[in-house]
This record gives C-alpha cells, sequence and structure tokens, in this order.
C-alpha cells in the first residue's frame, strides 16, 4: 500500500508533501513526537517516520489507538489492553490495563473493537470511546470505573451522561476536569458534556457530517476532526466553523508544531 503523509500551515490554503512511502498492511493512527518524528500504529507494531526513514520501534499486537502521556512518553491503546510508552527511553513499554490479568470486562470490550481514546491530564485517567456497544468507558489506572452511555444506538439527552445515547461513536477528547467532547458518529455530531450539554458541530440525526477523530488546539480553543472525506474544524463553543481539506485519501491526522497540521493518506495498493 502506498502512504502520504502532507502537511498544511493552519490559515494556508496550500499543502506540502512531508513523506511518501509504501507499508504492506494499514496504518491506523499517527502521532507527533517533538524532535522524533512520527509514530505510526501498523498491524503488529508502531513504526517511526521521518522525511527520509520508515522503521519499526516496537512490536505490540493490533495498536488501534494513540494519545498524548506524561513527561516523554504516550498510550497505546491495543486488542489486549493498555500501554505506556516511554520514547526517551528505547521505547520502553509498561502495560497499564491488561484485560487477561487485571479486568474481565475490558477483554469483552476489546473483543469487539475499541476506536479511540483520550487522557485527562489533570487525574490521569483514560477514556475510551467503544464504538459497537455505543458506549465509553472511564478508566482509572487499572479498572474500569464508569460508563457513559445507555448502550442504545440513538439519539437522547440526559442531564445523567450515563443514561444518553450515542450510535457508534468514534471520537471521545478530554477538555479539562469537567469537560468531555464526544463524536457521535452514527448521529452526525460532537457533542460537549460538562456542567451543560451543547452541540458544538452538526446536527442530531442530519448525517451531513460523520465526525470521527478529535484534536484540539488548547492555545486557540479550536478542536479538527475528520468527516467523511474532510478535515474541519470548530471553536470549542460552536461559534465558528471551517473545511480545510478534501481528500478521498484520509486515513487520520495529527497536529504538531509551528501551526501545523499532518494528515495522512491511503493513496493506493
Amino acid at each position: 500500500m502506498k502512504f502520504r503523509l502532507i502537511h498544511k500551515k493552519l490559515g494556508v490554503k496550500s499543502t506540502d508533501i512531508f513523506s511518501e512511502f509504501e507499508y504492506p498492511n494499514i496504518i491506523r493512527d499517527i502521532y507527533f513526537v517533538k524532535d522524533i518524528g512520527f509514530l505510526c500504529l501498523c498491524e503488529d507494531s508502531i513504526m517511526l517516520l521521518t522525511q527520509n526513514d520508515f522503521s519499526p520501534v516496537l512490536s505490540i499486537k493490533n495498536p488501534m489507538s494513540i494519545c498524548s502521556g506524561l513527561n516523554n512518553s504516550v498510550y497505546v491503546l491495543y486488542n489486549e489492553g493498555i500501554k505506556n510508552i516511554d520514547y526517551s527511553d528505547n521505547y520502553y513499554a509498561t502495560d497499564i490495563l491488561n484485560y487477561s490479568e487485571r479486568d474481565i470486562i475490558f477483554g469483552k470490550l476489546a473483543k469487539t473493537g475499541i476506536h479511540g481514546m483520550s487522557i485527562d491530564a489533570y487525574g490521569n485517567t483514560i477514556g475510551i470511546c467503544v464504538s459497537p456497544t455505543h458506549k465509553f468507558y472511564k478508566i482509572n489506572k487499572t479498572f474500569i470505573e464508569g460508563e457513559f452511555g445507555n448502550g442504545i444506538p440513538e439519539y437522547s439527552l440526559s442531564s445523567n451522561l450515563s443514561q444518553c445515547s450515542f450510535c457508534n461513536p468514534s471520537g471521545i477528547l478530554v477538555y479539562d476536569s469537567d469537560t468531555l467532547f464526544i463524536a457521535d458518529t452514527g448521529n452526525g455530531c460532537i457533542r460537549s458534556f460538562g456542567k451543560t450539554h451543547r452541540i458544538i458541530s452538526g446536527k442530531p440525526l442530519d448525517q451531513t457530517l460523520n465526525p470521527t477523530k478529535l484534536l484540539i488546539d488548547r492555545k486557540k480553543d479550536i478542536l479538527y476532526y475528520l468527516s467523511k472525506n474532510y478535515l474541519r474544524s470548530v471553536s470549542v463553543d460552536g461559534s465558528k466553523e471551517a473545511m480545510l481539506y478534501e481528500s478521498d485519501y484520509i486515513s487520520s491526522m495529527v497536529l504538531a508544531q509551528n501551526d501545523k497540521i499532518y494528515i495522512l493518506e491511503t493513496i493506493g495498493q
């Protein structure tokens, strides 16, 4: 398969190619590490992509999602649990949660397919989005602490988040100690839950949008998300929206330094 990593400076229409390369399997997600390169989640490994090289750094079974950890580390969600990977220490990996040893519930979730996670830096908890069960699960270190959503695949709203309905959600972002942003993919909207519930982008059940992965620029309070063949942005209060990039091949995206967003495209087989 052929892949292309392009980048665009926010506020500028043009794009530039950072790297083009080939790999036999699907790349599920990417993460930017300053002064190192891009960590790519492949079928059975984590690969390091620089402008001139693409090489394995860690074997891991079926990695699905990656996000920021503490200090020089990242969290990687895979089909048997969650690993904390220290990339400053030769990619040393520690199991945070392993379903076969610590939590039977997680094992059941892993078999259905887990799509993404977000770290709450305030309490060091891990938010997990589970699309097939239409729920989110909150993990506190080594155990599941709470559930969000009632598991019914439809749109509904309640003052109690655990009683709300979602349809195939596939993105979650912890904004602060009180607020979650959820890409309610099947319902076609991005929802904010905290002291109040708000629709940040899209209209429930409209299907014009199908938001998936969420990223945030905290300095500017702007969310970035993928929807169908588009990369879009919206302010966290929902007041400003923009379409940033269109392509039939978008696989993932990541924010990097210098106000740049990198877009991974699968351009051929």
